[in-house]
């Protein structure tokens, strides 16, 4: 399957968080990360536990990754394309690009 993926800035996901608050946003760093800090809406999926197919989400939805810096957050976006998703979104720079954008988190686990 041809892998079809964005890269947002993180200015450009507060944008689509405000207009839609519910968006699916998947943390795939470790919970101690997450932990630590993470955008409030953002869902931690370990990247180790990540099952793309047993998440509740349409494969032709939009789903946002991120990760710390953006590797992580690159290869769960190939996960869910061998899943058959369509549109997967990385953001560019991870949490920390949100952090260094000054943009609102949440610390401790959820």
């Amino acid at each position: 399957a041809s892998l079809s993926m964005k890269i947002i800035s993180p200015i450009e996901l507060q944008k689509l968080i405000a207009s839609e608050p519910h968006l699916p946003l998947l943390d795939v760093r470790t919970p101690a990360e997450f932990a630590e800090v993470h955008v409030p809406q953002a869902r931690n999926i370990p990247l180790d536990e990540l099952q793309p197919a047993s998440l509740p989400l349409n494969k032709e939805q939009p789903v946002y990754l991120i990760c710390r810096t953006q590797p992580r957050a690159m290869k769960a976006a190939e996960y869910f394309a061998q899943e058959g998703f369509t549109q997967l979104v990385v953001v560019a720079g991870g949490t920390l690009a949100w952090v260094n954008a000054h943009l609102p988190v949440e610390h401790g686990a959820k």
